[in-house]
């Protein structure tokens, strides 16, 4: 594991002096690292770089921890509602990215959280994103304000990417208050930490939500998380898996594979850990 350094340009030369790049799941969600890859570690280019209160939006480098992100947002009764339920990360067993080392890490996997169904998925909240393609190119997707009909959304592709299009090295979110957070639909069946998240349609939720290895359910947002995923899922649902590069059924992943294309022909992010390339 290498300490990227602490400025936007030295991580981009050395992005483009490196050959292949791991960038590694630390709750385990990601595929095991390539041994022909040189792993990074982000945590050294953190903090806030622009947080505007009244306009309720937050500017961060993208190795900040998600803690340190909404302990900052707290401060200003703010907080970011797709981590921590509650704002503490021991009470977050189902959502295993809010305890991840970095912000890049949570965007890039972008998984389902407790309260997806009240107050929206990571495609609502994150409006911007800076990435080092694999050429060392510094690349500014989105916009800093929430309104932008600008062009392609293409700062979204960076959601779910799972690391593998580019470096993300910044994001830029809108904030929600902490007073109008609203409960969520969240059902805890039993205590124990995910080893799989299933998206299922309404048809088959039933079916679903009462199998054995099932640890709890949101019937509102169609998601399960489960504690593995032995068994065969229905036909018309995705499942990820801890531990594995396979997304199945992945709606997304045929544009990922463009995308894969564009951002990172020479495959430099991920080498051959992914199922879906």
């Amino acid at each position: 594991m290498v300490a990227l350094p602490n400025t936007l340009e030295s991580i981009a030369r050395w992005v483009a002096e490196t050959p292949k790049i791991a960038v590694p799941s630390s709750q385990g969600w990601g595929a095991p690292i390539s041994p022909q890859a040189v792993g990074v570690d982000l945590s050294t280019y953190s903090g806030i770089l622009d947080f505007p209160v009244k306009d309720q939006i937050v500017k961060m480098r993208a190795g900040t921890s998600p803690a340190e992100l909404q302990q900052a947002l707290a401060a200003e009764g703010y907080c970011l509602p797709t981590l921590f339920p509650d704002l503490q990360p021991n009470q977050a067993p189902f959502e295993p990215l809010a305890r991840s080392q970095t912000l890049a890490e949570a965007v890039a996997f972008g998984l389902p959280h407790a309260r997806e169904a009240q107050t929206g998925s990571w495609r609502e909240w994150l409006i911007g994103t800076t990435v080092i393609t694999g050429d060392g190119e510094i690349v500014k997707l989105g916009s800093s304000v929430v309104k932008n009909v600008a062009g392609y959304d293409i700062q979204r592709l960076m959601i779910g990417s799972r690391m593998s299009l580019g470096l993300i090295v910044e994001v830029t979110l809108r904030v929600f208050p902490i007073a109008a957070l609203p409960k969520s639909s969240l059902i805890v069946v039993r205590e124990g930490e995910p080893g799989a998240i299933r998206r299922v349609l309404d048809s088959d939720f039933e079916a679903e939500s009462v199998k054995p290895e099932v640890l709890a359910h949101d019937r509102n947002s169609g998601t399960v998380w489960l504690e593995s995923a032995a068994d065969q899922g229905p036909k018309d649902s995705w499942t990820h898996q801890k531990g594995t590069g396979i997304f199945e059924g992945d709606p997304v992943a045929k544009w990922m594979h463009r995308a894969k294309e564009k951002f990172d022909p020479h495959a430099k992010f991920n080498p051959g850990v992914w199922g879906i390339f």
